[in-house]
């Protein structure tokens, strides 16, 4: 089993989720009443939102670690994939009003590096068409 050291990752994860607007994420969960499950008991909080960040950020780095490939046989919480050489996964949210302004938000968590090769993630939330 391959080791990670979670040393290397602390200020990457720290930098990125620092970079990302906690507070606008809120709103805009509280304001579209966003939730993590279909059944509408789960709401999205500034707390929640932080969790899965940190969830699905800690995922990606341990996929990262271990060169992961995608198998067809393979169970995924979430919607994992490559996009031109960066990890990227998607964490369905859902409405349950109807509502012109939004449909299909997704918490979108991509690991990225800059031009001097430091990785970092790109946190954001999109409906269709929009970024938040």
């Amino acid at each position: 089993m391959y080791k990670i050291d979670w040393n290397k990752w602390h200020d990457i994860l720290d930098e990125s989720i620092s970079a990302f607007d906690l507070d606008a994420g809120a709103w805009l969960a509280e304001k579209f009443k966003l939730h993590w499950n279909c059944d509408g008991d789960d709401p999205v909080s500034a707390q929640s939102l932080l969790s899965v960040i940190k969830e699905v950020c800690t995922d990606l780095i341990e996929k990262y670690e271990t060169g992961w490939k995608f198998s067809a046989d393979q169970h995924l919480k979430n919607n994992t994939y490559y996009d031109a050489g960066m990890l990227c996964e998607e964490v369905n949210m859902f409405i349950h009003i109807d509502n012109p302004e939004i449909a299909l938000p997704k918490l979108i968590v991509k690991l990225r590096k800059d031009e001097s090769d430091k990785l970092y993630f790109e946190i954001l939330i999109e409906s269709v068409g929009q970024m938040f």
